[in-house]
């Protein structure tokens, strides 16, 4: 079922399908049982693994769990190569782009550390509750148990479907891509690492805490 000799993505965001190619295979990770929902435990620490992570062929009907942007763009590179394509699947959908950041990288930031004291969503070492920080929501929450875990994968190439938690911030959200950008290209020894984005489809998103987001959401997409 482990295909060593084939070319690995790194997924994050999507929606589903049911798909089938049997050359195809996801490193599938735990998720909640609902949307917006909590995990058990967020550590503040970095994981050397991944509890309850496993392979799945493309061929069996579970891999419906992966998003259709990962499929069709694995299963179009797959034939193009021709040869297998691994994904490892890290997508968890409504979770802000600081969770995928780590600690070190957001407390060298000062605008970003600014913003996070700003709205109470700045803890500290000391005051990190594992049971009450969320991958959803908490800085590196995300970074540290699903994107660590994985550096020792010699990964090809990376997608980012992701932002629609972040449409407030509008173009601030660039700085954070870049912050990532640099840091995933540092954790993998990889400088020359493909980064794929996928630019969110437009939507009436309202108005949130006072901000017209329909407004913002044009100056967000430029980003």
């Amino acid at each position: 079922q482990y295909m060593l000799n084939c070319e690995y993505y790194f997924i994050e965001g999507g929606e589903k399908l049911a798909p089938e190619d049997k050359w195809l295979r996801a490193l599938m990770m735990p998720q909640p049982s609902t949307f917006g929902g909590d995990f058990e435990y967020c550590p503040d620490e970095v994981q050397s693994d991944i509890e309850g992570a496993y392979w799945i062929s493309g061929a069996n009907p579970g891999f419906s769990a992966v998003s259709a942007v990962a499929y069709y763009f694995a299963s179009n590179l797959r034939k193009s190569l021709d040869m297998p394509v691994g994904i490892l699947n890290t997508a968890l959908g409504g979770s802000t782009v600081r969770t995928w950041l780590s600690r070190e990288t957001i407390e060298a930031d000062t605008e970003m550390m600014e913003i996070l004291d700003k709205y109470g969503a700045y803890f500290s070492p000391e005051n990190w509750n594992p049971k009450e920080r969320s991958q959803f929501y908490d800085m590196g929450g995300n970074f540290n148990t699903k994107v660590y875990p994985l550096r020792n994968f010699s990964i090809s190439g990376m997608i980012w479907y992701q932002g629609e938690t972040n449409v407030p911030e509008g173009a601030g959200y660039l700085a954070k891509l870049r912050q990532l950008d640099a840091a995933w290209r540092t954790l993998f020894e990889a400088p020359d690492l493909m980064f794929g984005y996928v630019q969110l489809a437009p939507f009436a998103y309202g108005k949130k805490n006072g901000v017209d987001l329909d407004e913002v959401f044009p100056v967000f997409l430029e980003a």
